[in-house]
């Protein structure tokens, strides 16, 4: 394996340009206007890193992708990566399979690209945030994601899509957190004043290719101002203009790098290529082969492990088993004692006849106990006494030297895990009932001591963890009623105003217009969406308007 990716070559000199192969975990921005080679570009990187065996994740809005399963020509196979969704699926693509098939990829390492063309633009967001808060919160190992089209779905302006809000939310994190859980991200855009600021001022390397319009040009400037010199920006924005087809500018001042390439000529079919009038595009004559028995039984195996993780799931079993029990057969009264059952009672019969002989023997005793005198060794009563009761030893803290000292913040996250170790906790559930941000240090700091410790795995306590709590005294956790008010200092005023109306209205749902009107908000806000968001997070709030609007958690119910 090589420890570089070769996209192309430095523009001039032709020397070959490459990037380091721990980009798999960087993040990039691939700027341009349409038809100059951005998403090109993007594939060449895409090959790379197939090449070297690194897992990638495409999210794939125009069906532009799925060339990566054969050769330039189209005679040969390509990589074998997983095309969920479009016109050249492998797999079809549900709105509602985004948690199963983010977590598929984690746990099996499966290159895939998610064809996403056929999809409306409500049911592709949909499928999007739970894709990418499961692949955020569950991936550990490196992979990257390209994203491409990325204003689609990481809107500058989130209240012409109050949708998004909760999937931008997601993207944020990948970008800003995502290194240390192995995530790395290529975002691709064709309107760079549409990409949400947070997503693009993040990206460590900047690819500008032909740039127009001015106010897409003044994003690539903010980019600049945020992370280069004046003169290194004066002969890029000069140029940006008259780029040819596949030139770049590549950018990334922390690792020194100010350089115009060009990007080398893809090694699979060109799929993203714009069809020229009177041309007929032949599509390639072989594929990639996918193995879809494996591939089926990875998802079904997501689906099983998560119902069987799923508290809701057992609460749904456990009540048709309950519902199976009446529907058993009584057996009818009457003689039902066999020959094996007669003996039994034959031998019980003699032996309570021993005991009640024994006893009438024994009374007389227990009421004047005599005092034997046996060989100087003192009397010895023979008062019948009751044993001592069997009590458990008391719980006995191991020597001071060997109990860790928690801090503050450790208590706080380890009471939480101590609260949820009968559910299914996640990093959002945790950290709202420590009291902390999901991406705050402090969080991420006291998660990982205890895990250090022994007294955590992944986001469930351990037996240890438990231990450590029950000496350490944990406050009994609010359950019903309590839950709201203790709650309430710990939500925004929105969020607080929203959950009032949903716990109001329970067990009813509500639809979003009328749960804006009843909590005083507008439904096209973004305050009122990213507060609905947080509330599903935390799992106070559940259901979309599909499912026939939002409702209430029954925690606040039990």
């Amino acid at each position: 394996m090589t420890k570089q990716l070769s996209i192309g070559h430095t523009v001039g000199t032709h020397k070959p340009f490459t990037l380091p192969i721990n980009s798999i975990t960087h993040t990039n921005a691939i700027l341009a206007i349409r038809g100059v080679g951005k998403t090109h570009g993007a594939s060449v990187m895409a090959e790379e890193m197939l090449e070297q065996q690194l897992p990638i994740v495409v999210y794939d809005p125009t069906g532009a992708w799925w060339g990566l399963k054969s050769s330039a020509d189209g005679k040969k196979a390509g990589y074998s990566i997983v095309v969920f969704g479009g016109e050249h699926a492998d797999v079809p693509l549900e709105e509602t399979a985004g948690e199963t098939i983010a977590t598929a990829i984690v746990e099996n390492r499966i290159p895939a690209i998610l064809d996403c063309s056929l999809m409306r633009k409500a049911a592709r967001i949909r499928f999007m945030t739970d894709f990418c808060e499961t692949l955020y919160h569950k991936n550990r190992e490196p992979i990257h994601f390209f994203m491409d089209e990325a204003h689609t779905i990481a809107p500058q302006n989130v209240r012409t899509m109050p949708e998004a809000a909760r999937l931008l939310g997601a993207i944020e994190d990948i970008v800003l957190q995502g290194r240390k859980r192995g995530l790395g991200l290529t975002v691709i855009s064709q309107r760079p004043a549409l990409l949400n600021t947070n997503v693009r001022s993040q990206c460590e390397t900047l690819f500008a290719m032909r740039i127009i319009g001015p106010h897409d040009r003044k994003a690539i400037e903010e980019w600049i101002d945020a992370h280069g010199t004046e003169a290194e920006a004066k002969q890029l924005l000069t140029s940006l203009p008259a780029l040819p087809i596949g030139d770049a500018w590549a950018w990334n001042p922390a690792a020194d790098l100010f350089a115009r390439i060009h990007f080398r000529k893809r090694n699979t079919f060109n799929s993203s290529a714009t069809p020229e009038v009177g041309q007929h595009v032949a599509g390639p004559k072989k594929m990639a082969e996918v193995d879809l028995d494996k591939l089926g039984q990875a998802i079904k195996a997501t689906v099983e492990k998560a119902k069987a993780e799923n508290p809701k799931e057992l609460r749904k079993r456990i009540q048709e088993l309950e519902r199976q029990i009446p529907a058993v057969p009584a057996k009818p009264a009457g003689k039902v004692c066999g020959p094996e059952c007669k003996a039994v009672r034959a031998a019980l019969a003699v032996h309570q006849k021993a005991v009640q002989t024994a006893f009438r023997t024994l009374a007389p005793i227990a009421e004047k106990p005599p005092t034997l005198i046996q060989g100087g060794l003192g009397p010895v009563s023979l008062t019948i006494t009751k044993p001592p009761p069997v009590t458990s030893p008391p719980h006995r803290p191991p020597p001071a030297g060997d109990i860790p000292t928690l801090g503050k913040a450790e208590k706080r996250v380890l009471q939480a895990l101590y609260w949820l170790q009968s559910e299914k906790a996640t990093p959002a559930k945790v950290a709202f009932y420590a009291g902390y941000s999901v991406n705050g240090g402090g969080f991420g700091n006291a998660i990982g001591r205890l895990r250090t410790l022994g007294f955590a795995k992944g986001w469930q306590i351990t037996a240890e963890g438990a231990a450590f709590g029950d000496r350490s005294g944990v406050e009994p956790k609010p359950t019903g009623a309590e839950v709201r008010e203790w709650l309430r200092p710990k939500l925004s005023k929105a969020e607080n105003l929203i959950l009032d109306a949903l716990v109001k209205n329970y067990p009813n749902r509500m639809t979003m217009e009328d749960l804006a009107a009843a909590s005083g908000y507008s439904a096209q806000g973004g305050g009122f969406g990213n507060a609905v968001g947080r509330l599903r997070t935390l799992e106070a709030a559940e259901g979309y308007d599909r499912d026939g609007g939002v409702k209430a958690s029954e925690v606040f119910f039990e």
